[in-house]
Parts: C-alpha cells; structure tokens; sequence
C-alpha cells in the first residue's frame, strides 16, 4: 500500500472525528453569526477534502518521495527571520496590522531573495485578504 494512501486515510479519520467532536464542544452562536464553531469546522472541512485528494493521487500512482536537500534555509537567514518576527511584534502595536504585515512580508521576501514581482503582488493581495477575513468577516479585533 502506498504512503499517500495511508497517509490520507489517516487523517481522513481524524478530519471526521474534529468534524464530529470539536464542534459539538462550542456552544452554538446566534442564528446568522459566524461563532467559535465556524473555525473549527472550515478546518475539519479542508482537511477532508485534502485527504481524499491525497487518497486519490496515491491510487493514481503519483505517490512520490519528497526531498527537502538545497530548499531549507541558512542558519543566518532563520536567525534573521526570527529577529524580523520580534521586530514586526513590536511595530504591529503602534502601526497596525496592515502596515506591519506588509513590512514583514517585504522583508522576507526580500531576505530570501524572491525575484518576480508577481510574488510581492500576491503577497501584498495576501495581507489584504487576511485582514478582509479576520478583521471584516469573522471580526476579529487586529493591532
């Protein structure tokens, strides 16, 4: 049996018992609000549907090893990432969510040197979107 198969029918089993049992954990939100249980379910829901794919590309035969040799990164640049987090941390009480975010994914772009600017595009249409989701949609409060 292939890894991809096992792999998926694992957590297959445990996306339906998160989907089951953390949900029914919450109390129940007002009718038309998006509650505590909303996350817990999206994330049950998501790692169904990845685990069928998973099972399907293992029966497909497109089971592959993965190589993690030439893409993990320096020592210098972890270090650097570590102190660009605490960095960020301390700037997103004054500035904000959106100016801080934007700053920490210019510079870790930049620090791994990422050419193409459709990948700072994305990037920056990222930090918009999270804050479209969490600050506007589920009205989460953001620095």
């Amino acid at each position: 049996m292939k890894t991809n198969v096992i792999g998926g029918v694992l957590f297959l089993v445990f996306g339906l018992v998160v989907l089951f049992l953390i949900p029914a954990q919450v109390p129940a939100p007002e009718p038309g609000m998006i509650g505590p249980r909303y996350v817990p379910y999206i994330m049950a829901v998501a790692m169904i549907l990845l685990s069928v794919v998973l099972i399907v590309q293992g029966l497909l035969g497109k089971d592959g090893k993965v190589s993690f040799r030439g893409i993990l990164p320096s020592k210098e640049a972890l270090l650097t990432t570590l102190l660009i987090i605490l960095w960020v941390v301390g700037l997103a009480l004054g500035l904000g969510f959106i100016p801080t975010s934007l700053l920490f994914v210019i510079a870790g772009l930049l620090l791994y040197r990422t050419k193409g600017w459709l990948n700072y595009a994305i990037a920056v249409a990222f930090v918009f979107l999270l804050y479209l989701v969490f600050a506007v949609f589920l009205r989460v409060q953001l620095p």
